[in-house]
């Protein structure tokens, strides 16, 4: 018979490893992730420089707009059984809704960057340089655009699954009092 081991182990969001979550509580993980990373500054990321012990270093920033948006997903995701309920017809009508302004979105600035592109095909073969800095000007503008954009987009799909949280019961308010 194997000994057993005192030790426990953790990862990042202390869970520990082995212990049994179900799905209320991982929604509800995720859900409190949203919120954490909701209400970090919506920087786009990238790299900057910073001198540690005397040496340039590069520090990679993360895209914090991404971060955000990806934790809405996965939130829909672990959701989506539960959304495609009878009794949550009317999250699910706002769900698709906001999911219709989303593709939209994507679509429009697609639509946008193929119309610069054509309106400055001539400089792609005489002036490629010139091409490049002007595509990846307006690529990087309408990028910044979008994002910002859909982020508004996810923040009302997280008050839309936020509803479905508390229609649920997920959130357990049953006995609890305002104040008490």
């Amino acid at each position: 018979m194997p000994e057993q081991s005192d030790v426990q182990v953790e990862d990042g969001d202390n869970f520990r490893i082995g212990e049994a979550l179900g799905i209320k509580g991982i929604a509800l993980e995720q859900y409190r992730r949203c919120c954490v990373e909701g209400s970090k500054e919506m920087k786009k990321g990238g790299t900057t420089s910073k001198f540690i012990g005397g040496i340039e270093t590069q520090i990679d920033i993360p895209n914090q707009r991404e971060i955000f948006i990806n934790s809405v997903k996965m939130l829909s995701a672990i959701l989506s059984p539960e959304v495609n309920m009878p009794d949550q017809e009317e999250i699910m009508e706002e769900l698709i809704k906001i999911d219709e302004q989303i593709k939209y979105e994507e679509e429009h600035c697609k639509k946008v960057l193929d119309e610069e592109k054509e309106k400055y095909i001539g400089y792609k073969i005489n002036k490629p340089d010139t091409y490049k800095k002007v595509i990846g000007i307006a690529k990087d503008s309408l990028d910044t655009m979008r994002e910002r954009n859909l982020v508004v987009f996810y923040q009302n799909k997280l008050i839309t699954l936020s509803k479905s949280l508390k229609a649920l019961n997920y959130f357990d308010e049953s006995g609890s009092t305002v104040g008490g």
